[in-house]
C-alpha cells in the first residue's frame, strides 16, 4: 500500500505518496534527507537538499509556508519505512542535522553516503586523508555522533540477546546470521549483561564472530574475557601459555566462559572505525563497566 502524506500546511488537498519521496531519497544517492524547515520565503531557503524543499518545490502552491512540520515527520515514522536520525550530515551547510532516514533491513547497507565521501575527497585536497576516514570533527564526535549511538545502545539494551544463542554446540556463525536476518557480520560495540547490569563493553569489526569466541574460544587469545575473569585474584608470575595448561586455573576459565554463556548482549552497528573505537571508552564510561573494561595501555 503506498501511503499519502497529508502537508497540513500546503493548502486543500495537499500531500505526497510516500514513494514519491522514496524514489526522490534514493536518486541522491543518500539513504536519507534532512528536514530542513524554515520560516522563510522558498527564495531564500538555503538548504534546497532538504524535504522541506522538496515539499515546497512540488507539492504546495503555498511555497513560501514552512512544510516539513512535526505531522509530516511522524506521519511518514508511522509508515514503518523511516526512521529518524539525529546525526545526519547536510549536503548543504556540512553540519549534523535532524531528519529521516530509509529502513532498509534486508538491503545491503551503503558502504558510505555520498556527502562523507564528498567530505572526505575535500580533507584529502588539504591534509591528506582524515583518520580511518571518519568526516566529522572532534567536538561533532563528542557531542553529537557518540551520543547518538549511545540513545541506540541503550535501546539495544532494552531489549538484549542472549549469549547461549552464540554458545550453542555445532552452530555457527552462519546459522546465526540467517536467524537475525543478517546478510553479513557487522562491526559494531557489544555490551555484555548480567540481568539488567551491564558488565563489559567490547568492539568487533565481525561482532557475530567475536561474541562466538568469547564463548566457544579454546585460548586466552580469541577469549580473552573469559581469560581476563579467571585470573581475577592470580598470582600473574607464570605467562598466559602456561596458564592455560594448569587444570585449576582451565577450569576456571570453562567456568568463565559458562557465565558469560548466561549473560545477554545488546549490540550497535557502528561502520566508521575510529567512531567504534571512541565509542568503546565513551559507552564504558557511561555503564561505568569499570571492573572489566580497562584502557590501561604498555
Amino acid at each position: 500500500m503506498d501511503e499519502f502524506i497529508e502537508l497540513p500546511y500546503g493548502g486543500s488537498g495537499a500531500g505526497f505518496y510516500v514513494s514519491q519521496l522514496i524514489e526522490h531519497i534514493r536518486s541522491t544517492g543518500r539513504d536519507y534527507i534532512i528536514q530542513g524547515g524554515q520560516n522563510r520565503t522558498l527564495k531564500k531557503h538555503s538548504k534546497p537538499h532538504s524535504l522541506d524543499f522538496w515539499l515546497r518545490v512540488g507539492f504546495t502552491q503555498r511555497k513560501d509556508t514552512r512544510q516539513a512540520v512535526r505531522q509530516v515527520i511522524e506521519a511518514l515514522v508511522a509508515t514503518g519505512k523511516f526512521e529518524v536520525d539525529h546525526s545526519l550530515c547536510c549536503p548543504d551547510s556540512e553540519r549534523l542535522c535532524k531528519g529521516i532516514r530509509l529502513r532498509r533491513p534486508a538491503e545491503v547497507q551503503r558502504d558510505a553516503n555520498s556527502y562523507n565521501a564528498t567530505i572526505i575527497a575535500r580533507t584529502e585536497e588539504k591534509h591528506g586523508a582524515p583518520i580511518n576516514n571518519c568526516p566529522y570533527s572532534f567536538q561533532q564526535l563528542v557531542n553529537e555522533s557518540l551520543p547518538k549511538h549511545m540513545e541506540r545502545m541503550r535501546t539495544a539494551l532494552a531489549k538484549p540477546l542472549s549469549m547461549q544463542r552464540f554458545a550453542r554446540r555445532g552452530v555457527g556463525l552462519k546459522t546465526i546470521l540467517k536467524e537475525l536476518e543478517l546478510e553479513n557480520d557487522l562491526p559494531g560495540c557489544y555490551v555484555f549483561l548480567d540481568g539488567d547490569f551491564p558488565i563489559y563493553v567490547g568492539i568487533s569489526r565481525t561482532v557475530m564472530q567475536r561474541l562466538i569466541r568469547h564463548v566457544k574460544g579454546k585460548t586466552h587469545y580469541n577469549a580473552s574475557l573469559a581469560y581476563k575473569m579467571a585470573s581475577e585474584g592470580r598470582n600473574q608470575n607464570s605467562t598466559r601459555d602456561a596458564a592455560m595448561k594448569e587444570p585449576a586455573f582451565k577450569e576456571k576459565f570453562e567456568g568463565a566462559k559458562r557465565y558469560l554463556s548466561s549473560c545477554q548482549v545488546a549490540i550497535t552497528r557502528i561502520e566508521n572505525d575510529l567512531e567504534l573505537h571512541l565509542f568503546e571508552v565513551y559507552c564504558a564510561m557511561e555503564l561505568n563497566t569499570s571492573k572489566w573494561n580497562t584502557f590501561r595501555t604498555h
